[in-house]
């Protein structure tokens, strides 16, 4: 019966060790996880910021450029309804009646190349 006692002991120590050595491990991949994810942690924070950033780029380069788009087409006048005459051009039409309307003393430079075709 001795002897069974000690066998008993002698396996229930050995459990021991093995569990010891299973919760070190654990407690070793828990502290390796931890680092990882404060790693992840970081990363993300970072991204984070630079998303809030560059949103707010993106959100003022849009705003720019429909200003810009609206300043553009303030700029740009459409004359429809001119007669073009046999030997004469568009353009050319449009700057005549430009000076005469509005008294100018000479006939304005007007941008032909991109002159649509009606």
């Amino acid at each position: 019966m001795k002897s069974e006692l000690q066998a008993v002991k002698a396996q229930l120590s050995s459990d021991k060790v093995a569990n010891e050595a299973a919760v070190q491990e654990l407690k070793d991949t828990v502290v390796e996880m931890e680092r990882s994810l404060s790693v992840c942690t970081d990363d993300i924070a970072v991204m984070q910021r630079d998303i809030h950033r560059l949103t707010a780029e993106y959100n003022k380069l849009e705003t720019k450029c429909e200003d810009l788009e609206a300043r553009s087409r303030r700029n740009n006048v459409r004359i429809i309804g001119v007669p073009e005459g046999p030997n004469s051009s568009t353009t050319a039409s449009v700057a005549v009646l430009l000076k005469e309307a509005l008294s100018l003393e000479k006939e304005p430079v007007l941008d032909s190349e991109n002159q649509e075709k009606m």
